[in-house]
């Protein structure tokens, strides 16, 4: 098989990170929120509980969220070859019974295929496939980070259109991510960087394996078709 260009890699993704997106959040906004996650006791006992930490790729990536953010566990793929996660606030997760309130941030990670650093997407590739003008761009210690003008409303109206999106390697694994925050945040701009950024930094900590194996490079047709499910 041939190997795919950054491009190619960035478009598979985003299009997984498009798919994987079903959150037990009703609506993105503070308020909607928790509402919604305090309805019905019963309901709320009856639910699964947000989870802490999620090993994917036989514990090559482990995944875990920002002090008081927890993973959902209704958004979890777990496959040999790729998996996805949704971050988002342990409160609003737990219907209020979890963690201390916290902005209203989701964040998708999407675990693809195998590739090394060579094969992490340009901030342009990750732009282009979202169909949305690239803003800015940074790189954090291997971490390519892109801000782009459109897509970060693609879950709920409430969310803001801008939109940070990030993608590493790690463990011989590429790991994609895309955040969404309310509408007018601050987290659609400059914090947004930071807070990828910081997000990226526990994965790595948590994911840290002595015995880890040597990275191969990317030669999947799909390999970018599941770094960015949503």
């Amino acid at each position: 098989m041939r190997k795919l260009s950054g491009a190619g890699l960035a478009i598979g993704l985003i299009a997984s990170s498009l798919s994987g997106c079903q959150s037990t959040l009703s609506d993105d906004n503070p308020a909607a929120d928790r509402r919604a996650s305090l309805v019905p006791a019963l309901a709320a006992k009856s639910a699964p509980k947000p989870l802490s930490k999620v090993h994917f790729a036989g514990g090559d990536v482990v995944v875990s969220g920002p002090e008081g953010y927890c993973l959902d566990p209704k958004t979890i793929q777990n496959r040999s070859e790729r998996g996805f996660a949704l971050i988002a606030s342990c409160n609003i997760l737990s219907g209020g019974r979890l963690g201390p309130q916290v902005p209203a941030i989701m964040v998708s990670v999407t675990i693809g295929p195998r590739g090394s650093s060579n094969d992490v997407p340009r901030a342009a590739d990750i732009a282009r496939t979202t169909g949305a003008r690239l803003v800015t761009e940074q790189t954090r210690d291997g971490l390519v980070l892109a801000q782009v003008e459109g897509g970060g409303d693609a879950l709920a109206d409430s969310r803001d259109p801008r939109q940070w999106r990030g993608a590493f390697a790690l463990n011989g694994r590429l790991v994609g991510l895309a955040l969404y925050a309310p509408r007018g945040s601050s987290y659609a701009d400059a914090e947004g960087a930071a807070f990828l950024a910081a997000t990226k930094a526990l994965i790595v900590a948590q994911s840290a394996r002595p015995d880890a194996p040597l990275a191969q490079n990317a030669k999947s047709k799909g390999l970018l078709a599941g770094l960015f499910k949503r």
